[in-house]
């Protein structure tokens, strides 16, 4: 939990901080946490600007890949929300990663046992838990 709190903000290639890890030096849960948490930011209406809509986080998700974020990780986050929105609907979307299991694997695993979809579902859907709590 740690290493999930000190290194979110690292970036995949390496431009990000505090310690500017890079690819696989950043731990696998933090690279993705990083995505989930980006797109909860996303989809959450801040005070300075309304949600964006879960097709439009996906996108921003996906032209950051390699960069901001892991490819293998986003790639799989991007297939479970696409799955979603095909079962769902896109209003639907958040409500669904809290209830249901998605299970999207990426080929290559570029790590040895990685389940990265699986992953990303569950970090997503505690995300989402979290979201919808009342605020204290």
């Amino acid at each position: 939990m740690l290493n999930l709190a000190r290194h979110h903000h690292e970036c995949f290639d390496g431009s990000g901080y505090p310690a500017g890890l890079q690819g696989r030096e950043i731990p696998h849960v933090t690279r993705l946490f990083s995505i989930a948490d980006a797109y909860s930011a996303m989809t959450t209406d801040r005070p300075y600007r309304k949600a964006l809509r879960v097709r439009r986080a996906a996108r921003e998700i996906k032209q950051a890949l390699g960069t901001q974020f892991d490819p293998d990780a986003g790639l799989a986050f991007a297939r479970v929300l696409g799955r979603l929105i095909r079962e769902h609907g896109e209003q639907n979307v958040n409500a669904a990663l809290m209830d249901a299991d998605y299970v999207v694997d990426t080929q290559p695993h570029s790590e040895p046992d990685s389940r990265p979809g699986r992953k990303v579902g569950v970090v997503a859907r505690k995300l989402a838990r979290r979201q919808s709590l009342p605020a204290k």
